[in-house]
């Protein structure tokens, strides 16, 4: 049990810092980097309660489910500081629960939780959030 809890924080550090403290970002561009890297979102947002559609540091994300496999959450803070306040503020409240096996990325000023069972991980989504590193 012990073993699992530990893997998903591993993964959930993958890109895990405050990047460049200039990079400030927006959802569209999120969504226009995912779409760059062959990523279809759906046209309408999605409602669906988890601890990746709650409100972290007074954001509350877009949430997209790509199919029944996989969803994408897109927290858009006002600055790097108070994207890793909502990181924190996502830990302290999940920290008792099992999550599903997720990755999480912070570029600049965002916040993306990408859940996606083991077999339907897609690398494209990786891609996307690093590619946003060189956005200014």
């Amino acid at each position: 049990m012990k073993k699992i809890t530990v893997i998903v924080f591993i993964l959930s550090f993958v890109l895990m810092a405050c990047t460049d403290k200039k990079i400030r970002l927006t959802a569209d561009q999120v969504k226009a980097s995912l779409g760059e890297h062959g990523i279809v979102l759906p046209d309408k947002l999605s409602y669906k309660h988890s601890v990746f559609t709650e409100r972290y540091n007074q954001i509350l994300p877009e949430h997209y489910v790509i199919d029944e496999h996989q969803s994408i959450s897109i927290y858009v803070y006002p600055s790097c500081e108070a994207v890793q306040e909502g990181y924190e503020d996502f830990t302290k409240k999940t920290a008792k629960m099992k999550l599903v096996p997720h990755t999480t990325f912070q570029v600049g000023n965002v916040l993306i939780f990408y859940v996606a069972k083991d077999e339907y991980i897609d690398i494209r989504v990786k891609d996307a959030a690093e590619s946003l590193l060189v956005t200014k």
